[in-house]
């Protein structure tokens, strides 16, 4: 299955790591840019990162927040343009149907499965280690077009460096 045209929208997802317990993730696309602030036991990760995955700028937070991870990465040579479809009856959230597709091709001994509408909206996501169930989540608010920030833990623009933990005086 090829990569879909990506469009502008914002979901909220919610769900449950049966590791580490309740999941928020709100994702914002915006043309080929993607921001996806995660909140879990307390921590707080932020990823922006284009639509082919070659670029990836990270960062992560404790539960008191306290700054204690930042990574970037920039990697054209394994950037994907092809997930495989996975045979799943396609399923319905919130209005938007979706398909499944392997969400991380050619990985042994751990799985994604995402169900994603056509314009690459993700909806549904199950992550499996060693063949059992670890997270399960799933849209719980769709807003589709330009999509805003506000609504994040901190409503800050993912292109202001303050996001990511440097202070500007």
């Amino acid at each position: 299955m090829s990569l879909p045209e990506q469009s502008d929208y914002r979901v909220v997802m919610e769900g449950r790591s049966f590791v580490i317990g309740p999941i928020r993730r709100t994702i914002v696309s915006r043309g080929d840019w993607k921001f996806v602030e995660e909140i879990s036991n307390g921590e707080r990760r932020r990823t922006l990162e284009n639509s082919d995955r070659s670029v990836v700028w990270s960062a992560q937070w404790d539960g008191q927040g306290t700054h204690t991870r930042m990574w970037a990465s920039h990697d054209t040579a394994s950037a994907p343009t092809e997930k495989p479809r996975i045979e799943r009856t396609p399923e319905t959230v919130l209005g938007q149907e979706c398909n499944w597709i392997d969400g991380r091709p050619g990985v042994q001994d751990i799985g994604q499965a995402q169900c994603v509408a056509a314009d690459g909206m993700l909806l549904i996501e199950e992550n499996t280690s060693r063949g059992g169930l670890t997270s399960v989540l799933r849209a719980v608010s769709i807003t589709a077009g330009p999509a805003r920030l506000e609504g994040l833990a901190s409503g800050d623009d993912p292109f202001d460096p303050r996001t990511w933990g440097f202070p500007i005086p």
